[in-house]
């Protein structure tokens, strides 16, 4: 057990040291994201809220803070490792995990552990000066903060090993891409990464709880217009079902992935 957790924290500290060597390609996505975030301000700060057919207490600093927590998940979900992942099957190294003794996912998931603390801090550090910025004030209280920061974490690391999943399509084919980009598009409707979900019609929040879509975006950015701490903490039980499930899902998809390599033969 002693070395199981030495290992551990080994690949979470080689995933630090992996992030801060990202220096600037970090600083390239902080730009974009600060970017991003600016138009969507612009756009809500003239966005008459109260028009909405809702009875949802909606305001551009709402729409502003949640758009700014969701966009730092996409970011900071390690959309680099659905690359990493890829390059090493085309490479060849994923085959060649087959013979290490340690777990291939087991690695990765622990180095994306350490990896995505540093890209999280980065980027929610940036959302937060950027947020004061448009709106001149905090929503959230010390207990939302709290839980605000441990959510988002959570939905990094689902969106990560959703990443490594969608990656190993390409051990079948030339086909990890697009499902990529369908996953992406999924994340924006289903997930409600611009507008919350609970917007929506009642039939299409209803599909995407179907998804894992939802712990990854709306759950995290809900929690500035919804302080209900007895809905915070459901969400956390969501987002933990969601990250379990996915990981057994990954397990599985990775154990598919050898057998179709042996199967193959290279």
């Amino acid at each position: 057990m002693t070395l199981l957790s030495s290992a551990h924290t080994a690949f979470v500290s080689f995933g630090w040291r992996q992030a801060l060597q990202e220096r600037a390609v970090m600083l390239v996505q902080l730009v974009t994201y600060t970017l991003l975030i600016a138009i969507f301000a612009s756009v809500f700060l003239i966005t008459p809220f109260y028009e909405l057919p809702t009875s949802m207490v909606l305001n551009a600093t709402i729409m502003i803070w949640y758009i700014i927590v969701t966009e730092v998940i996409t970011f900071a979900g390690g959309g680099q490792n659905f690359h990493e992942i890829r390059g090493e099957i085309l490479g060849g190294q994923f085959s060649a995990s087959l013979q290490r003794p340690k777990s291939y996912f087991r690695m990765k998931i622990w180095t994306w552990v350490g990896a995505n603390m540093i890209r999280a801090s980065v980027f929610l550090a940036g959302g937060f000066a950027l947020g004061l910025l448009f709106t001149h004030k905090i929503p959230y209280s010390v207990v939302q903060f709290l839980m605000l920061l441990l959510s988002v974490y959570i939905a990094t690391l689902i969106y990560t090993v959703v990443y490594f999943m969608l990656a190993l399509i390409e051990v079948w084919g030339p086909y990890a891409r697009p499902a990529m980009w369908i996953s992406q598009k999924c994340a924006f409707l289903l997930g409600g990464l611009i507008l919350p979900l609970q917007l929506y019609p009642e039939w299409m929040q209803t599909v995407a709880n179907f998804t894992p879509y939802p712990a990854m975006l709306n759950i995290p950015g809900k929690i500035a217009f919804d302080p209900n701490l007895t809905n915070m903490l459901s969400g956390f039980g969501v987002q933990i079902f969601w990250l379990a499930t996915m990981i057994f899902v990954a397990i599985y998809v990775q154990h598919l992935a050898y057998r179709h390599i042996l199967k193959r033969g290279y």
